[in-house]
């Protein structure tokens, strides 16, 4: 069994670091460099000072060892949260499944309720892989010239193989059956391995679920308050004019 894994942090204005990334063989491993140990600030103080970071939510792709992925995800109830990659493009980023009903094709019903109040998260890949790519650029003007710097910053350490596998993909066109040209992503090569971009789509897939786009500096208002106070409508009072006509 090979895992791979990596390891995100977020901040105001979707700012990320990816902080740790690898594989390891197996569940057990998986927990101690994920959830067992907390991860220190760059700058060395220590967690007295100020206290270390931990993950707050890992998301386990179950397309590979789905029953093992699932029976893993229930022992860790809310920290860990088995989903589903799907090419896209879908109305939803993230759409829950009840895992019981998911699986009832193929496990029995007395296997199946051991999943009972389980989700499964379909992820819409497209949508992430978007985003992942779009934050390691910088953002230029339409005369070429940079007005912010990428969104993405990387451990000094990370391995050289880890943007070989995060590039294996490009976005393509073609047309579907139905004759309408639409645009997806697909490997470089035949067989190019792409794991680095993989996991940092669950990465980013877990912030979305937590919520960090919603994040905002203390005394910032949100961008839509400026456009003014919206006006509030009842339903009742809606349903009374139209009565009215």
């Amino acid at each position: 069994m090979r895992i791979d894994y990596e390891v995100r942090g977020f901040g105001y204005g979707m700012r990320n670091w990816v902080i740790s990334s690898g594989s390891v063989a197996s569940f057990d491993r998986l927990d101690d460099e994920l959830l067992l140990s907390p991860f220190p600030w760059a700058g060395g103080k220590s967690n007295e000072e100020r206290p270390w970071l931990a993950v707050m939510v890992l998301f386990v792709d179950s397309g590979y060892e789905p029953d093992d992925v699932y029976d893993y995800c229930r022992r860790r109830p809310g920290l860990t949260i088995p989903t589903k990659g799907d090419p896209g493009p879908r109305l939803k980023p993230l759409q829950p499944s009840d895992l019981e009903t998911a699986t009832e094709r193929r496990l029995s019903r007395y296997k199946r309720i051991k999943y009972k109040g389980m989700q499964l998260l379909i992820v819409d890949t497209s949508y992430f892989k978007d985003q992942v790519t779009g934050w390691v650029e910088p953002r230029m003007d339409e005369g070429g010239k940079v007005i912010a710097d990428p969104l993405t910053l990387f451990y000094n350490e990370i391995p050289e193989y880890y943007f070989t596998e995060f590039t294996n993909e490009h976005k393509v066109k073609f047309r579907d059956t139905k004759g309408n040209v639409r645009w997806q992503w697909r490997p470089v090569s035949t067989g190019a391995a792409t794991h680095s971009l993989d996991t940092a789509v669950l990465t980013a897939a877990a912030a979305y679920y937590k919520g960090v786009h919603y994040l905002r500096k203390p005394g910032d208002k949100p961008a839509r308050a400026a456009a003014g106070a919206r006006k509030k409508v009842r339903l009742s009072d809606l349903q009374r004019k139209r009565r009215m006509r």
